[in-house]
């Protein structure tokens, strides 16, 4: 690049050289024709000045050349590195696309197969955020979750601001961030439309590749009704249980007459 940089140079500075020649001659024959003895009245070394002061002139006009054979050469360098630019770009752009394009593939098919579970399913991370969640966890979400950023599952689950906690709702998080290990709970769940409801939750545990605790993956199944028959199955047991220990009661109570009587009735032997 540097041979080819002289070259120009040396090109533009013959082409200035016989410009200046040209133009001093013309000149020169012009002044001379019309004032010969102005000329005669020179002296040499105003003539030198001169020479001196014409070859600055052409020294910077040659380094002007020189400057912008410099800059069309880096513009041109330039817009080379510009477009080679541009093409790794849309390049990269493409590639992303098509990475992009196939994570949203898996994604959705991911999002279709827990989609097809009926019970409630969501993830949820360490900090309770919930990182995904099935269609039944959305339809039994209160109006506008969807929108919120981010959603917490207390928040889905139980339509407040703070996580779940004591004997009447312990925290599968919790009970499985000290354990490790599966755990299922009977909660009170309130639905979309403020219904009250008892689900059992089974929660399992989720780790990273560093085998670091990530958050849990929580099912949830109402058992509102199962939980109402085996309440009236124990109230139908106890009744039974004292209707037995009535009946056995007055049972009692006639054998123990009997044989009072049946004492007071003996002769005396």
């Amino acid at each position: 690049m540097k041979s080819d940089n002289y070259k120009g140079l040396w090109i533009i500075t013959v082409i200035t050289l016989l410009l200046v020649i040209v133009i001093l001659t013309l000149g020169y024959q012009s002044f001379r024709a019309t004032d010969k003895a102005a000329i005669d009245g020179f002296s040499p070394v105003f003539l030198q000045q001169q020479l001196v002061v014409g070859l600055s002139i052409l020294t910077v006009l040659c380094g002007a050349a020189y400057a912008l054979l410099l800059s069309l050469r880096t513009r041109k360098l330039l817009q080379k590195e510009v477009k080679k630019k541009t093409r790794d770009l849309a390049e990269a752009h493409k590639e992303l696309q098509a990475a992009l394009s196939k994570l949203q593939t898996v994604y959705a098919f991911q999002q279709s197969i827990i989609d097809s579970i009926a019970e409630p399913i969501m993830v949820i991370d360490a900090n309770y955020q919930v990182k995904l969640m099935n269609r039944a966890a959305q339809e039994f979400s209160p109006q506008g979750i969807e929108d919120t950023e981010p959603v917490f599952c207390y928040q889905v689950s139980h339509q407040c601001e703070a996580p779940c906690k004591g004997r009447k709702h312990p925290c599968p998080m919790e009970l499985i961030r000290q354990s490790g290990k599966p755990v299922t709970v009977i909660h009170e769940h309130v639905t979309a439309n403020g219904e009250a409801r008892f689900v059992e939750v089974m929660a399992s545990p989720l780790w990273g590749e560093d085998g670091a605790f990530q958050g849990i993956i929580e099912a949830t199944r109402d058992i509102t009704n199962r939980k109402a028959q085996m309440e009236d199955a124990l109230a139908e047991q106890a009744k039974l249980s004292l209707r037995s220990e009535d009946e056995l009661g007055q049972f009692t109570h006639k054998i123990v007459k009997s044989l009072q009587e049946f004492l007071v009735e003996a002769p005396d032997s």
